[in-house]
């Protein structure tokens, strides 16, 4: 298999292949903005792995997220259902505790996933990202298996601390919903595939040399092809490579 010799002779075979949103793929490498497309170089060695583990991380999140998500929209669900779910029918606390006890002991579970991901080494570490998703987790699990139509039982019953538990876990997972929304409404106005700045300056920071040197000679040429396009001006494509992350680069040569 032939390799492109660079990233702008991939992505211009890839836009010719009519598989990319042309053209996206040059404007993301004229912003500096594409270190996971050296991954489908195949070159770098270090910094291609590094990259793919990178994104397979963010995969596991996602899932952890995402799946806190639906818990905690179960959990709602449930709370404002109560006994229409048929989730209290023939429930007593021999069995009641005993599911409470499966939604403390997920719950732990996911916040152990979300703090291994955070501490493990060569990471792009994210403090909010580790809460969110630690928050999300607890709430979300928490709720959708600790509320099933047994806080208002509980209360009823006299099982005061046990009914404050679930009902507090409702609320958490509701707001652990409301949290997810928000945060995914926030970074919906980024590009696809493009990260955000200070990600972007994480991920360049973490890259061998060998790699930024490969990713500026890159930016160059991408922003040769975007003036030829007549995209951008010769003066602005002559600008933009000696800032951002070209800072110390040769300028373009003019045509």
């Amino acid at each position: 298999m032939r390799f492109p010799q660079s990233a702008v002779e991939w992505a211009l075979e890839v836009e010719d292949r009519g598989q990319a949103r042309a053209p996206g793929l040059v404007d993301a490498i004229a912003a500096g903005a594409y270190p996971a497309l050296l991954g489908r170089l195949g070159r770098e060695g270090d910094a291609v792995l590094a990259l793919r583990e990178r994104a397979r991380v963010g995969l596991l999140r996602r899932i952890v997220e995402y799946t806190a998500m639906a818990a905690a929209v179960a959990g709602v669900a449930a709370l404002f259902s109560g006994r229409h779910l048929r989730f209290d029918y023939d429930w007593d606390a021999r069995t009641a505790l005993p599911i409470s006890a499966t939604g403390l002991g997920l719950a732990a579970l996911g916040l152990l996933i979300a703090l291994l991901l955070w501490v493990r080494p060569s990471r792009q570490r994210s403090l909010e990202g580790m809460i969110a998703a630690a928050v999300a987790t607890l709430s979300g699990i928490g709720a959708a298996l600790l509320i099933p139509g047994k806080a208002a039982d509980w209360q009823m019953s006299g099982w005061e601390p046990y009914a404050a538990v679930a009902w507090g876990a409702a609320a958490l997972g509701a707001l652990s919903f409301a949290a997810q929304l928000v945060w995914g409404v926030g970074s919906a106005d980024a590009p696809p595939g493009v990260p955000h700045r200070e990600a972007l300056e994480r991920q360049w920071a973490l890259l061998p040399e060998r790699a930024r040197a490969r990713i500026l000679a890159d930016r160059e040429e991408a922003l040769h092809v975007l003036a030829d396009r007549g995209m951008i001006s010769r003066e602005e494509a002559r600008r933009r490579a000696g800032s951002e992350f070209g800072a110390g680069t040769a300028p373009l040569d003019p045509r």
